[in-house]
């Protein structure tokens, strides 16, 4: 099956995360590496977007780690609603790169800021 670029970028960032968290991270490896294999092909080299993609999902996954861990009944309807704002925002932000990176690799722009 073949994603655009945008997507395989970001499943890259995202794969990243889950290797540097993940308990058994070489469960994650070839996926990794298909992925990566599968960038290279397009041609995408630009270090400083993915960078600043990763960093963004990096937040995005520090503020959901401990719902997603089942700690939610921690915090107060209010940290709740902060973290909620902020994903929104950082997915925004995401997005955008997603789009630029449709740009630049000549396909359709499937994400809306």
């Amino acid at each position: 099956m073949k994603y655009p670029l945008s997507e395989l970028v970001d499943r890259k960032t995202i794969l990243t995360l889950k290797l540097k968290h993940a308990t058994k991270p070489e469960r994650f490896q070839q996926e990794f590496d298909d992925i990566s294999n599968a960038i290279e092909k397009h041609g995408f080299e630009d270090k400083k977007l993915l960078a600043k993609l990763l960093k963004i999902n990096e937040k995005i996954w520090d503020l959901e780690y401990d719902i997603r861990k089942g700690k939610e009944g921690q915090f107060t309807f209010e940290e709740i609603g902060r973290r909620a704002l902020l994903i929104r925002d950082y997915n925004k932000k995401r997005i955008a790169i997603k789009n630029q990176v449709a740009k630049m690799a000549g396909q359709f722009r499937e994400y809306k800021v």
